[in-house]
């Protein structure tokens, strides 16, 4: 009987399909059902970093379609207690641009996307705030149902805990009677209309 020393191109191709199970499978998803170059279709929910790509070599300063990449954000479940999870990309590397409806994101930002229409989206919670600083004039008092608005500068708090200006800006609603003050500090948060409302002043 002769010695089988390479294999046939079918069994190859059933090899490499086994592999392709065994990393989906890794990733957390459904072995079996996914194609090599759509390997987060049947996952919807990732965790992602915003980080430089091979596709955007350069982060950008402003906007909320940011160059991501997607990974694994895991912690010690074996015990309680306090610590940070930590950020592990896939390799090979899965890079993505991802839409982020709640504003720009500093680069290194870890975020949760899903995946609509085969684009990836923040996961936005209700309870989704951000920091914006007004401008001179402030933003006018809601006037009957017309509420004031104006473009602010988003602001983050940084790797030493001290609050900076980014390159985003964002239009803020004013739902009070009140006028905002100008140069303040103030929290909006995002309604059910996807529009910014301001919540809080620091007075």
């Amino acid at each position: 009987m002769q010695e089988i020393r390479t294999l046939s191109h079918g069994t190859m191709q059933e090899v490499q399909q086994m592999l392709r199970w065994y990393r989906q499978f890794a990733r957390g998803g459904h072995t079996g059902l996914l194609t090599d170059n759509q390997p987060q279709t049947e996952r919807h929910v990732r965790w992602a970093k915003t980080s430089v790509t091979a596709a955007v070599t350069t982060y950008p300063t402003s906007g909320n379609k940011l160059p991501v990449v997607l990974g694994k954000h895991i912690f010690n479940d074996t015990a309680t207690g306090a610590e940070v999870p930590t950020f592990t990309a896939y390799d090979p590397p899965d890079e993505r641009i991802a839409l982020f409806a709640s504003g720009y994101k500093a680069v290194g930002t870890i975020a949760q996307l899903t995946l609509h229409n085969g684009m990836w989206w923040e996961m936005v919670g209700a309870s989704a705030i951000l920091h914006f600083y007004t401008p001179v004039g402030g933003i006018p008092a809601r006037v009957g149902t017309l509420l004031g608005s104006v473009s602010c500068v988003q602001w983050q708090v940084d790797s030493t805990l001290n609050l900076v200006a980014t390159a985003n800006s964002e239009t803020v609603l004013n739902k009070s009677t009140t006028a905002i003050g100008g140069g303040s500090h103030i929290i909006a948060t995002w309604d059910d209309t996807g529009h910014l409302i301001a919540i809080w002043e620091d007075c």
